[in-house]
Order: C-alpha cells, then sequence, then structure tokens
C-alpha cells in the first residue's frame, strides 16, 4: 500500500471519528451525564409533587381510589361515611 493513501485513509477514519461526538463520550462521562439528568428531573418531579395535594390535584399522576370503592361510593355516602372515602383518597394522594 502506498504511504499516502495510507494516509490519506487513516486522515479520512479520524476525520469521520471526531465528526461524531458521542463517540469521543468515555463510558464514565456518559453514565455521569445521565446521572445528572436523573437526579434533575426527580428533584423538579420531587419539588412539584411532594407538596400537599400534588399528586391530588395532578390528573397525570393522580391515583384513584379502587374502582370497588367508586362504584361502592354511593352506599358507603348513603350511609354517612363518604367523608372517609375522600380522607382516604386524598390520604393516598
Amino acid at each position: 500500500m502506498k504511504p499516502a493513501i495510507f494516509g490519506a485513509g487513516l486522515l479520512l477514519a479520524a476525520s469521520a471519528f471526531a465528526a461524531d461526538p458521542l463517540a469521543a463520550l468515555s463510558n464514565k462521562e456518559a453514565s455521569g451525564g445521565l446521572k445528572a439528568a436523573l437526579e434533575a428531573g426527580s428533584s423538579a418531579a420531587v419539588a412539584k409533587l411532594g407538596v400537599d395535594g400534588g399528586f391530588l390535584n395532578n390528573e397525570k399522576v393522580h391515583i384513584p381510589l379502587p374502582k370497588i370503592l367508586e362504584k361502592a361510593r354511593p352506599l358507603i355516602a348513603m350511609t354517612g361515611r363518604g367523608q372517609q372515602l375522600d380522607e382516604l383518597e386524598t390520604a393516598m394522594n
């Protein structure tokens, strides 16, 4: 193989490698970045949802009562215990 062709091939390969910024990341750098992103996301979620009514007032993460209790709600309310169902749902959220 001619040295000029071999050198040109190495230069082309090196430039292709350098053009891909992800290829230059080490496993340690990638895992560090992923860890930082997960920490930021979990901190944001806790700040938003970890307050009174955080789950209760957010339809996307609200935890409903089990279906059997929802079906029984009218009967339970007639016995004067509807407030307890509301308190249970609030406590779950």
